[in-house]
């Protein structure tokens, strides 16, 4: 059918609604109150008036059949593919959910298309915090970079047809304008031509020129789709730009790529929009990519650009927060940061509108994008067009060779650490909420065997793929980590769906771990408003920190001389088995740092003082470590509400041996770690007590030279001990402190709910020696203490300070769980993982039991 036709038929039909039925909103709404999808009635097309409804139902298809009686005669004969609403709960979160616009903004039309319009979504990005803004580029010129100002002057010279053609085409030109009308421009003047000798060589030729304007005629007279302008006039006018012919087109520094599939990962990206682009033009082709729909409406336009806009600055902020979080974790005072940003000022996009090619500027004022508009470039409906468009985008890839390229490339090596993080992800399993199961079902041997086999086999293809690289390689990035983390989806899922992070990225910005999460009402799983209804059960805690096994048993992995440090965070619940851990860490023959948070085991045996894996790792981890290692952090987590259905559930008052309350600290571990003589640092949370390593210290004749750090826990700093125990301890720190003539840092610290404490020794400046007690109680030193400590000073010839001792009151701290302790005392990056810390303050928050 015609289209003249077609329109025809749409402008004599009459738009009337006035035969839906009264109550259908009031359905709507109340379902929508009730939080389901509601079913909206298919809407029957729209005919013009005169046909009738009993003609029409007797032209039914003969192959469809209509004897049935529930079939509605007015019924498209079109397929439609089924309507699919996605909550926004669900969607990935990368910016805040309060801002978006409530469903009753959306017009009649975008309420029955489930669809919002792009002007509205535009809306919505400009509430919220983290959003979008649009302005015109005409008031950015007061302030404009100095950068930018010559990056617009000289597009916009283009724009006007200056020097767009390289001088060496200037003959082929005038030829053909002989013979073509098309060209005639080349012979009124030469303010076309450029001779800029970056240019010469790079300019097209007439006739590929003539082809791309007759496939763009072609495109715009025909209404051809977007992917047929893609195909037929975009990606030729980049290969002319980017890919010149009689060079290899995959050898330029600056290229570009087209993509139709590609989306923004989840971790950059905003929670509403799916929005694609057409292609990059790109340094690193792997990493930008994508493709639209419907571009012929420049609000959608200006979404689709802007979402990825969104998307490229929260990327380049995640790399500068990268490089601060590794400078802090190599520095003396971990948390430092620098203030001056190594963001670029601005960054350039395009967006095309049939003929027409458009250049727009993006820059960010803290977590928001602004995007800038606009100039015009130049349009495929004439060949000058062409060469504009053509010259414009040879002159951006200049600049993304000469200024973007470098500080990129900046912000990357600022980053002194080349980071592996492998995050294995199990099978999902069954929520033991949401449907009956007993505690051997938890127990599946199956599924264990095959997460089993999973884990080990990952290992091994990775130690393999990583046996050839060499520690020369790695020598000016620093350091080569590998971040190992074991996880399934179904863990944030149901139960803990609101409650736990199991997939944070190692480089999380501080404060963002929880923006957007919604505040969950699920009073199946126990949340009501975002808060829990009750404590957690005994089987849910349980599915989500059983350990992993081994089905290979002792497994075998090749050596891997490029890895110097090994991390595995707390978010890993699921322990591995000592025998794949101490596997890992013998084939990482140079390491020099090792950063471990395990959990807290439930299973105990007290009548022998240990644990099961206290006494394995004290036995195979800890004393078969490589020589090499100088840094060395142990951080066992732990949460109180599940200590506390442990101990108390009546399901485990019948094994053997109960669940303890609080952890008994393991000897065997202090004993182990006591005999590491060659470290510079070492910190050892809640899996020990500092009592009992500086009493098998005491014993040894044996100095530690190198040791500058040391970070320990002692149960027994709390109000309850006796102050002159707690003062023996101090007394027998300072006592093996002399055998540590390095020594400029010693904590001995705990924090628990309701109790924080530390006692400080430090060396400011080489010159200045403290010692200070800080907690929720006073403590009074008594002279054994100070003077143990006041010999240490006179050791390294300095006279001791005794600082005033501080009361951490309860009106300007509340000591709500460990991690709140670590961040009041300033902890973070010496004793834990500063991501890890961010999660236990996260989770700890939502305690159950206050």
């Amino acid at each position: 059918m015609r289209l003249d036709k077609i329109q025809h038929w749409l402008d004599a039909t009459t738009h009337d609604s006035d035969g839906e039925p009264p109550s259908s909103k009031a359905t709507v709404q109340h379902d929508r109150d009730h939080g389901h999808a509601s079913k909206r009635r298919r809407l029957n097309p729209f005919t013009p008036p005169g046909s009738n409804q009993t003609e029409r139902s007797n032209m039914a298809s003969p192959t469809r059949g209509s004897s049935s009686p529930n079939k509605r005669p007015l019924d498209d004969e079109t397929p439609r593919a089924k309507r699919i609403q996605v909550p926004a709960a669900a969607s990935s979160s990368g910016l805040s959910q309060d801002s978006s616009l409530p469903p009753a903004d959306c017009s009649p039309s975008s309420r029955r298309s489930g669809r919002v319009s792009p002007r509205k979504q535009l809306r919505r990005l400009h509430l919220d915090s983290r959003g979008l803004d649009v302005r015109e580029l005409a008031m950015f010129r007061a302030a404009m970079p100095t950068g930018l100002q010559e990056l617009v002057d000289g597009v916009a010279a283009i724009s006007r047809g200056k020097r767009v053609v390289a001088r060496d085409t200037q003959s082929a030109l005038e030829e053909a304008a002989k013979s073509d009308v098309e060209f005639r421009w080349a012979l009124l003047d030469d303010h076309h031509l450029s001779d800029d000798p970056a240019v010469a060589g790079q300019t097209p030729s007439p006739h590929d020129v003539r082809h791309v304007v007759d496939a763009a005629i072609r495109c715009s007279t025909r209404d051809h789709p977007e992917a047929n302008w893609n195909m037929m006039v975009h990606d030729q006018v980049l290969q002319m730009a980017f890919q010149p012919r009689g060079k290899p087109r995959y050898s330029h520094l600056v290229n570009f790529v087209g993509c139709t599939t590609a989306t923004i990962m989840a971790e950059y990206g905003s929670p509403t929009l799916t929005k694609r682009v057409d292609f990059c033009v790109c340094i690193e082709p792997e990493n930008d990519a994508s493709a639209p729909d419907f571009p012929e409406n420049f609000d959608a336009a200006r979404l689709q650009l802007g979402v990825w806009e969104m998307a490229r600055w929260s990327f380049l902020r995640a790399l500068e927060a990268a490089g601060r979080i590794g400078a802090a974790a190599t520095d003396e005072a971990p948390g430092a940061t620098t203030a001056t940003s190594r963001l670029p000022a601005f960054l350039p996009s395009i967006i095309v509108q049939g003929h027409e090619w458009i250049l727009l500027v993006t820059t960010t004022e803290g977590e928001r994008t602004v995007l800038w508009q606009k100039v015009i470039i130049g349009s495929t409906s004439s060949s000058i067009g062409v060469y504009q468009i053509v010259r414009a985008l040879q002159y951006l890839g200049r600049w993304a060779r000469d200024v973007h390229w470098p500080c990129l490339r900046a912000l990357v090596e600022a980053i002194p650490d080349v980071y592996i993080w492998l995050a294995i992800e199990l099978q999902g399993y069954d929520c033991p909420d949401c449907i009956e199961l007993d505690l051997d079902h938890l127990d599946d041997s199956a599924r264990r065997q095959v997460d089993a086999a999973l884990v080990d086999t990952t290992l091994w293809q990775l130690f393999y793929l990583l046996r050839g690289w060499s520690r020369e390689a790695f020598a000016k990035a620093g350091n080569l980590t590998l971040e190992i983390s074991v996880f399934s989806k179904s863990d944030m899922e149901h139960v803990f769906w609101n409650h736990l992070h199991f997939d944070s990225s190692p480089f999380t910005p501080a404060g963002e771990l929880e923006i957007g999460r919604p505040r969950l009402n699920d009073r199946g799983h126990g949340w009501k408003n975002g808060q829990l209804m009750g404590p957690h059960e005994l089987h849910s805690i349980q599915v989500i920190t059983q350990g992993t096994s081994s089905v290979y048993g002792d497994l075998e992995l090749q050596p891997v001389p490029a890895v110097n440090k090994f991390i595995i965070r707390r978010q890993t619940r699921r322990q591995l088995p000592i025998g794949t851990l101490e596997a890992m860490l013998e084939k990482l023959p140079n390491l020099n740092s090792i950063v471990l948070e395990p959990w807290r085991s439930e299973a105990c045996f007290p009548e022998t003082g240990a644990y099961p894996n206290d006494t394995l790792s004290s036995r195979y981890i800890l004393r078969s470590l490589p020589n090499t290692l100088k840094h060395l952090i142990l951080f066992e987590d732990f949460n109180e509400d599940y200590c506390r259905v442990y101990a108390t559930d009546p399901v485990t008052a019948e094994w053997v041996c109960r669940p303890e309350l609080h952890r008994t600290p393991s000897v065997l571990i202090a004993q182990a770690l006591a005999q590491m003589l060659g470290l510079e640092k070492l910190a050892a949370s809640y899996l020990i007590d500092a009592h009992d390593f500086f009493t098998c210290a005491k014993d040894y004749t044996s100095n530690w030279h190198t040791l500058s750090s040391l970070y320990l826990t002692s149960r027994q700093l709390v109000p309850e001990t006796d102050t002159r125990r707690i003062d023996g301890i101090l007394a027998l720190a300072g006592q093996v402190a002399l055998r540590m003539p390095a020594l400029d840092t010693m904590v001995i610290w705990y924090g628990a709910k309701g109790v924080a404490s530390e006692f400080r020794y430090e060396v400011t400046d080489g010159r200045n020696v403290s010692v200070q007690w800080r907690a929720t109680f006073g403590l009074p030193f008594i002279p054994e203490a100070l003077e143990a400590w006041r010999k240490v000073a006179e050791m390294r010839g300095l006279e001791l300070t005794v600082k005033t001792s501080l009361t951490l009151r309860a009106d300007e701290f509340e000591a709500y769980s460990h991690g709140a302790v670590i961040s009041r005392l300033g902890l973070v990056g010496h004793v834990v993982h500063p991501v890890s810390l961010e999660q236990i303050c996260c989770e700890t928050r939502r305690y159950w039991f206050k």
